[in-house]
């Protein structure tokens, strides 16, 4: 499929979010074969880590093609993670990733803030 117009183009100041960041490698295929080299857009999106249940593996592979400072902490609360011991789980394995301090608090939080224009 070839698209006719770039999508991001029609509001190019609004940064693009998605979830869940496990789907990041797919839709790199998807864009590639349709725009142009999708590596030109990711630094324009950000990945939030709800709807994926706790798992730490998809927030693994996203940051194999994503940099941290384009993915936020979530939860998709009250549809799962409803409770405090699997979300302190969640975090800690966020915690436990092989990142710099400065990648996790990120991810934790200070990527949001950036975005919200409250840091």
């Amino acid at each position: 499929m070839q698209l006719s117009h770039d999508p991001l183009s029609i509001t190019p100041n609004i940064p693009l979010c998605n979830q869940p960041p496990g789907t990041i490698k797919l839709l790199i295929l998807r864009f590639d074969q349709a725009i142009m080299p999708f590596r030109w857009y990711l630094d324009k999106m950000y990945f939030d880590t709800g709807g994926i249940q706790g798992s730490i593996n998809p927030v693994k592979i996203a940051l194999m093609e994503l940099s941290p400072q384009n993915i936020l902490y979530g939860t998709d609360y009250p549809l799962e993670m409803r409770d405090g011991p699997p979300i302190r789980e969640f975090v800690q394995k966020i915690r436990d990733l092989p990142l710099p301090r400065s990648d996790i608090d990120d991810i934790l939080g200070n990527n949001a803030q950036r975005l919200l224009g409250t840091l």
